[in-house]
């Protein structure tokens, strides 16, 4: 597993598959500086909550559209990956993107 194997995932809207097939079960989750706590399985049902509230998720920046709102939110990420996993991950976005 690599990271373009976990791009192409993604772009093709694999998102929850991505996270069980490349995050390590231990993965240390973080938004906007905020430590997220339970590893891959609670990084992967807040994820589903997050897919559930937007409309779509486009270009390789997660811009993210909610449901209901004409508005976008730009996600940035920061992976660090040990091996073929990733164990830490950093999502960043200003809050102010969501008034």
């Amino acid at each position: 597993m690599t990271d373009h194997e976990f791009a192409v995932a993604v772009e093709a809207g694999d998102h929850l598959g991505a996270i069980e097939r490349f995050y390590a079960p231990d993965v240390a989750s973080y938004e906007n500086q905020q430590a997220q706590a339970g590893g891959r399985d609670a990084f992967h049902a807040r994820e589903r909550a997050t897919l559930a509230s937007v409309q779509a998720i486009k270009g390789p920046r997660f811009e993210l559209v909610p449901r209901g709102r004409d508005a976008r939110v730009r996600r940035g990420r920061l992976q660090t990956w040990r091996g073929q996993r990733i164990v830490e991950e950093r999502f960043h976005c200003d809050p102010g993107q969501l008034r």
